[in-house]
């Protein structure tokens, strides 16, 4: 059997504090920096797909499904891909 077993879901980010987003005409203009409604949103899709990973992981055995949050890749740059693609993109930078 082919085929690929271990799969990297992200999460959706913080769309509001989007430059787009944040220069669209807004019908009142936002209390705080950033667009504190849509955060919400995605902060609710972002529970209900993690939900559904794990719903997904119990069904398929064979298969690991990872949630990979991206605020954490931006916290903890050493257990992230920004790091291996600085790697690979600027050689002599690397430590």
């Amino acid at each position: 059997m082919l085929g690929a077993r271990n799969f990297v879901v992200f999460e959706i980010g913080a769309i509001g504090c989007l430059p787009v987003m944040l220069n669209t005409p807004q019908p009142m203009p936002p209390k705080t920096r950033f667009l504190d409604q849509v955060n919400s949103l995605v902060s609710i899709y972002n529970a209900k797909l993690a939900a559904k990973l794990n719903e997904l992981g119990s069904f398929l055995k064979a298969q690991s499904l990872f949630l990979q949050k991206l605020l954490d890749l931006r916290k903890a740059p050493s257990y992230s891909l920004w790091k291996r693609y600085a790697a690979a993109t600027q050689p002599s930078r690397t430590p």
